[in-house]
């Protein structure tokens, strides 16, 4: 069986690409033509918009895993930037597949497609009604909605997957800035936010993407599929867990509630300070009941 990836290059599909190796699953690596393939034989250089190389690509394979999206502001910030990556694209890439004989089509989208915070006790499930916050989210859930009218009455099948944040070796963003403050030693004022995120680690999402990949029996997944790893922590927590992952220690100090409040009012910080405090639970039973997956309780613990 062999399994095409694109966005090989990126963090989760470097990872991915280990994995299916590892489990000795033939695997195609597709790239941007403009980046070199680093002397690897599995990757191999494609131009997205060009249909005809796309279908000569992928011939043979049994699975495609769409990676490829646009999630940070690089390059511009208009919903129709991101729409020309993480839906145009994704149809292009679609469409080879189809031409291609593509078994399986495997998207992986995003849980920021139904929305960014959860109240308490109300985790987001496979059915909750998508209600996207920003930009990147409605641009997911347009792809997602998109590929479902694409592959309805066809032979190929689509998977939708939902991840959260995933743990890396090289956090960006939010994140980033935070551990990059931690680690110079100056108090973080996080002590006393009791939120609860769940995350989901590399591992475990490589390893849930190579079991849809290399099934050879359908799924019968209509609904799109959350993941995450199955304790959800705090982000005082969760940081407290990145930074001992690495030999240092983490210290807080606490930041009155009220301040909090006051931060989240002013312009340009009340995004960053919500996804800080905010929680943001995901409910991943039917997924694993649903696909057999059964996750390995010992690879889900968080990195740096």
């Amino acid at each position: 069986m062999k399994v095409a990836v694109t966005g090989a290059n990126g963090f989760v599909g470097r990872h991915l690409m280990q994995t299916l190796g590892t489990a000795n699953v033939s695997a195609l690596g597709l790239v941007r033509a403009t980046i070199a393939p680093e002397g690897s034989p599995a990757l191999k250089p494609v131009n997205y918009q060009d249909t005809n190389t796309l279908v000569q690509r992928l011939a043979g394979c049994h699975s495609l895993i769409h990676l490829v999206g646009k999630a940070h502001n690089r390059g511009g910030n208009h919903l129709g930037d991101y729409c020309a990556v993480n839906v145009d694209i994704t149809l292009r890439v679609a469409a080879a597949a189809q031409q291609a004989g593509i078994k399986r089509f495997i998207f992986v989208s995003s849980v920021k497609a139904i929305g960014d915070a959860t109240k308490p006790g109300e985790p987001f499930t496979n059915i909750t009604k998508a209600k996207p916050a920003d930009y990147y989210g409605k641009s997911k859930l347009m792809a997602e909605q998109r590929l479902q009218e694409f592959f309805k009455g066809t032979n190929t099948e689509l998977l939708i997957v939902r991840p959260p944040l995933v743990w890396g070796e090289a956090p960006k963003g939010n994140l980033a800035a935070i551990l990059k403050w931690a680690k110079t030693g100056i108090p973080l004022p996080l002590a006393g936010i009791n939120n609860r995120r769940h995350w989901v680690s590399i591992e475990r999402v490589c390893d849930f993407l190579a079991h849809l990949a290399t099934r050879e029996e359908p799924f019968n997944c209509p609904t799109p599929l959350l993941i995450s790893d199955d304790q959800a922590l705090s982000t005082p927590a969760a940081i407290e867990q990145m930074l001992r992952a690495q030999g240092l220690t983490c210290r807080l100090l606490p930041l009155p509630g009220t301040l909090w409040k006051l931060l989240l009012k002013l312009p340009g910080l009340g995004k960053p300070v919500a996804k800080l405090t905010g929680s943001l639970e995901l409910d991943a039973s039917h997924t694993w009941a649903s696909t057999g997956f059964k996750p390995n309780r010992k690879k889900a613990a968080p990195r740096p």
